[in-house]
C-alpha cells in the first residue's frame, strides 16, 4: 500500500479540554531507506511532516506514521472482542501509560482507520534499531564500541518491566527499540517499548490493569521480559552489525539478564509487592 495517498490530508483531532486542532500530514523523505523508515508485510513506517492548524498558532511537527496492512474487521467481530491490530496496539499503549511505564512513545494515537501517529526516535541526531528497521546500508558512519550508560538504562528499563509484570504483561523482543546518536564510538543509549501490535497479540490481546497479589507470577511475567531484552541484544541487533564485534553485542543481553536477575530475585520481588 502506497502512503502517497495520505499526502496532504487535513485531520480535525479534539483534545480533553475540546479544543480542535487540524493538522496536514505531509511526507518527508528518509536519509537511511528512501520514502519509508521500514515496510513489513503488515505495516508501512513513514517519517511525516504535520503541519498543525488552527486557533492557536499554526506550528510544524515531525512524527513517524504507521500503517497497518490488516483486513477490515467487521462489526460483529468487533462486538465480540476481535479487534484489528492497530486498535489491539492502541489499547495496549494506553494501558502501559496508566500503569506508570516511562519508556514509551509520547505520542501513539490513532488517525484514520488503520495508522497510528508516534514519537519518532530519529530525530535529533539520532537512529533506531530494531527487528523491523531495514539492516541493509550501514545507519551510522562508525561501530560503536560502548554503551557508556547502559547499565543506567537497563536499570530503568527494569522498572517498566516490574511494573508491566504487575499487570500480568511481558515485554517482547520485537516491541523493543534501541536509540543511539548516528555518530560517536562511545555513546549514550536509550531503549523504549514502541512496537506493541504483536505484543498485544501475545499478551492476550485484552487487557484488565490490575495489580497481583501472585509472586510468582510477577516474577514468571518479569523473567519473560528479562529473557526478551537478551534476546533483543542477541539476535534482533545484533543482526545490525552496527558494534565492533557480534561478540560485544551479544555480551550486553548477558549483561542486561545479570543486572535485572539477582540471586535472591523471587525475596526481592515479594518485598517489592508489599511496598508497592
Amino acid at each position: 500500500m502506497i502512503l502517497m495517498s495520505i499526502e496532504k490530508r487535513r485531520i480535525a483531532i479534539r483534545s480533553k479540554d475540546k479544543h480542535e486542532t487540524s493538522f496536514i500530514i505531509e511526507r518527508k523523505d528518509d536519509p537511511q531507506s528512501g520514502e519509508s523508515l521500514s515496510k513489513t508485510y503488515r505495516s508501512q513506517v513513514s517519517a511525516v511532516g504535520l503541519v498543525f492548524h488552527g486557533d492557536r498558532i499554526a506550528h510544524k511537527r515531525n512524527l513517524v506514521l504507521k500503517r497497518y496492512e490488516d483486513y477490515p474487521v467487521s462489526l460483529e467481530n468487533r462486538a465480540i472482542g476481535i479487534e484489528n491490530r492497530r486498535d489491539r496496539a492502541i489499547t495496549l499503549y494506553n494501558i502501559l501509560k496508566s500503569i506508570g511505564v516511562k519508556h514509551i512513545p509520547a505520542t501513539f494515537r490513532a488517525v484514520g482507520e488503520q495508522e497510528i501517529l508516534m514519537t519518532d526516535f530519529n530525530k535529533g541526531g539520532h537512529v533506531t534499531l530494531s527487528r523491523n528497521i531495514p539492516k541493509s546500508g550501514e545507519p551510522r558512519e562508525e561501530q560503536i564500541e560502548s554503551l557508556t550508560n547502559f547499565n543506567e538504562a537497563i536499570k530503568e528499563l527494569g522498572k517498566d518491566f516490574f511494573i508491566a509484570a504487575l499487570h500480568n504483561i511481558y515485554i517482547i523482543p520485537d516491541a523493543l527499540f534501541l536509540v543511539v546518536p548516528d555518530r560517536g564510538a562511545k555513546v549514550n543509549c536509550r531503549i523504549e517499548i514502541a512496537d506493541l501490535e504483536e505484543m498485544a497479540s501475545l499478551n492476550n490481546g485484552h487487557f484488565t490493569p490490575r495489580r497481583l497479589v501472585d509472586a510468582k507470577t510477577v516474577e514468571l511475567q518479569y523473567r519473560r521480559s528479562v529473557e526478551s531484552l537478551k534476546d533483543f541484544f542477541s539476535r534482533h541487533i545484533i543482526s545490525h552489525r552496527v558494534f565492533l564485534s557480534d561478540s560485544a553485542c551479544r555480551k550486553l543481553g548477558d549483561l542486561a539478564k545479570g543486572i535485572l536477575l539477582p540471586d535472591n530475585l523471587a525475596e526481592d520481588i515479594r518485598r517489592r509487592l508489599n511496598t508497592t
